[in-house]
This record gives structure tokens, C-alpha cells and sequence, in this order.
């Protein structure tokens, strides 16, 4: 059996919350990410790839 194995691949990470976007951040090769500002209330995240973009649903800190 032959599969096609996925390639990692870096995206570009912005917190969302309320009107303002926060600072943006870059994944690793294997799409960790960190945010060194503690969260406060709804928040959303926003990624950006060289294929579309997708922001989650908003979640709570």
C-alpha cells in the first residue's frame, strides 16, 4: 500500500479579540505556536496559509 505523506508546513497566526487584532506570529515547521500576552475574555485565532485563510470559532481564556 502507497500513501501520500503531508508535508509540514509554517502559517501565519494572529489573536483576535474584540476589534483588534493582536501582534502577528509565526508557526514552527510542525505548526506550534506561542503568545507570550495572557488572555482575557473571547478570543479567536486567525491563520493564514498559502492556501486560504481559516479563523476559528471564538473560544473563552
Amino acid at each position: 500500500m502507497t500513501g501520500r505523506c503531508c508535508r509540514a508546513r509554517t502559517a501565519g497566526i494572529e489573536v483576535l479579540s474584540g476589534p483588534v487584532s493582536g501582534s502577528p506570529l509565526e508557526t514552527d515547521a510542525l505548526g506550534r505556536f506561542t503568545y507570550d500576552r495572557p488572555l482575557a475574555g473571547p478570543f479567536a485565532l486567525r491563520l493564514r496559509t498559502g492556501e486560504g485563510v481559516l479563523v476559528t470559532d471564538w473560544l473563552t481564556a
